[in-house]
């Protein structure tokens, strides 16, 4: 950095030698006087960049601010007429010395004016490496908390004990045993399948179908479920692990009627524009749906905004006697 630093102040001395030489002078005149000039300019640029600008710029002094550069460039130009009339007269041994109010005059537009320009470009270079800092900062974070919730997801204890649990399940009982296989094949895509931020809809689809199984097993008998999955799904690329957070909410939260039946609706579809999904379940009345915890809606929210921003859709419809979810994902 300090060597591009050193690089710019050099062109910046040579396009000024270039740009802003007295012709009237001799090179050796012109290069002397321009020297000049850039130390008065670097002085209050430096000062400025140590001092006025973190100091009353940063805190919105903006009056103070543009008063400190007046007050330094005045002093800058004010210093510059007896070592103007000094080179002219005795140096360089001209007839014709400038008056100081001249000097001052020309002084004070041609250091105010490069001043301005280094100054901004100066703010302009501090904001784009701010602004690339705080992205970094933002990208970490949200890998870190991305990595938090799949952390939850993430039982291998679970998954070893199956094995034992599955030889112990006496072999006539072919529905528990079932059952222990579909939770191996649901556990097994935890551990080894969602550790990607995207993946295949089919997979995603495999395990809701899984987890559905397993509840029509357990359920009472007046439990109503109704899927539909649209069956040409195939290809897309979804957060793994976000739409059966919803379903199980439904299940969690699921009327227990005595005499009206208590049911839970899914649907997952494809449109032009993305994939639709509804959850929705009967609920009784006056209760209230959970919206926080460790892997509820409120994480399932949270992980919509950080992979689909501006890419989702999201609502809740509650009724006395029904809580449903609806969701579109463009993808």
């Amino acid at each position: 950095m300090r060597f591009i630093v050193t690089i710019a102040w050099v062109i910046f001395f040579f396009t000024w030698f270039l740009f802003f030489p007295n012709k009237a002078l001799a090179i050796r005149q012109s290069a002397t006087v321009s020297f000049c000039y850039l130390i008065f300019i670097f002085s209050n640029f430096f000062f400025h960049v140590r001092y006025s600008v973190p100091g009353l710029l940063n805190q919105k002094k903006y009056g103070l601010f543009i008063l400190a550069i007046l007050i330094t460039v005045s002093i800058s130009s004010l210093l510059r007429i007896p070592l103007v009339k000094f080179m002219s007269g005795g140096v360089f041994g001209g007839r014709s010395i400038p008056t100081g109010i001249s000097i001052f005059r020309d002084s004070f537009l041609n250091i105010l004016i490069a001043l301005v320009c280094m100054l901004f470009t100066r703010i302009l270079i501090d904001k784009i490496h701010l602004q690339q800092n705080i992205l970094q900062m933002q990208v970490a974070k949200d890998k870190a908390e991305l990595d938090f919730l799949k952390a939850q997801f993430n039982p291998h204890f679970l998954f070893n004990a199956l094995h034992s649990i599955y030889g112990h399940i006496d072999k006539s009982n072919q529905a528990a045993r079932k059952m222990l296989i579909t939770f191996s094949e649901m556990l097994r895509y935890q551990l080894y399948e969602c550790n990607e931020d995207l993946v295949d809809i089919s997979s995603e689809i495999n395990y809701i179908r899984n987890y559905v199984t397993l509840q029509r097993s357990r359920v009472e008998e007046n439990l109503i479920i109704d899927m539909e999955i649209d069956n040409s799904l195939n290809g897309e690329r979804i957060i793994p692990m976000l739409l059966i957070t919803f379903i199980e909410n439904a299940f969690k939260y699921v009327s227990n009627h005595d005499q009206i039946p208590n049911w839970v609706r899914i649907r997952l579809a494809k449109d032009s524009s993305g994939l639709l999904f509804q959850v929705a379940n009967s609920r009784e009345i006056n209760s209230r749906v959970e919206n926080s915890g460790g892997i509820g809606i409120a994480n399932a929210k949270r992980r919509l905004n950080l992979l689909y921003p501006d890419r989702h859709e999201f609502s809740i419809r509650e009724l006395p006697d029904l809580f449903e979810v609806n969701l579109k994902l463009f993808v």
